[in-house]
């Protein structure tokens, strides 16, 4: 069976404003954090980040798409 990755820069395809996410991310001091059924509030395709809300509090993050290590139980690759 073939392992599942795809290459960050097909992420947009699956982070559309609007679509539920989840997802692992490196933070800047190493530690990896899991974010289950995000809200994509927005994708900023000249840029590069990515805005997630959580649907149960609100609370917004900006995340930097090169630090997404995995989406949806999909490796992302870089």
């Amino acid at each position: 069976m073939a392992a599942k990755v795809i290459h960050r820069r097909y992420l947009h395809l699956l982070m559309k404003p609007g679509a539920t996410v989840s997802l692992r991310y490196v933070k800047s001091d190493g530690s990896i954090i899991t974010l289950d059924s995000w809200a994509v509030t927005s994708f900023h395709c000249a840029g590069n980040t990515v805005n997630v809300m959580n649907p149960l509090n609100h609370e917004v993050r900006k995340l930097r798409r090169i630090r997404i290590i995995e989406l949806n139980g999909v490796e992302v690759i870089i």
